[in-house]
């Protein structure tokens, strides 16, 4: 080490030459046994694990941090598609009937999907069997019994106005 400094002699470029290939030190290990380290019996003690081996381990370490990630990044994702096709229920839905449309769930959080996730979109499946199932009959009210999630106020609520493009903005900015 100390050559390499005198070689060095200022300048950068043949210091980062010198030490860019430079890997971490194996050393070797002599056990003295005795008081003498002349004449007492001595021991090498070999690392407990090869180069090799810890290199591995570290490799697999970072793989595990990707694979956390990636599983992370994944959910983010499910939970980004399944709000777009929540809002393109709704907004599909708002057309339709007569009332306001707006679908209260457009606002879960991470934790309300992981509650109600598909339990969501099968009740916009179940509304439109009622609807198609009631267009025979004397329709009285338009509105599922399970139908607590939506506004039933007047067509155009001043209260839910544009939420629909304000919910697809928000799905563009995640």
């Amino acid at each position: 080490m100390r050559m390499r400094i005198d070689q060095w002699g200022g300048d950068k470029g043949r210091l980062w030459e010198s030490v860019r290939d430079a890997q971490r030190r194996e050393g070797l290990v002599i056990r003295c046994i005795g008081g003498d380290s002349e004449n007492g019996i001595q021991e090498v003690v070999r690392p407990s694990k090869t180069k090799l081996d810890r290199e591995m381990e570290r490799l697999h370490a970072q793989l595990d941090k990707v694979a956390r990630k990636r599983d992370e990044t994944k959910k983010e994702l499910d939970i980004v598609l399944w709000r777009e096709k929540l809002v393109e229920l709704a907004s599909a839905r708002a057309e339709t009937v007569d009332d306001c449309g707006w679908d209260q769930r457009l606002c879960f959080g991470d934790e309300e999907y992981a509650e109600f996730g598909a339990g969501v979109l099968e009740s916009y499946e179940e509304e439109n069997e009622h609807a198609t199932a009631v267009d025979d009959e004397m329709q009285v009210d338009s509105q599922v019994e399970a139908g607590e999630w939506w506004c039933r106020g007047r067509k155009k609520c001043e209260r839910h106005a544009g939420c629909v493009r304000s919910s697809s903005r928000t799905l563009q900015v995640d």
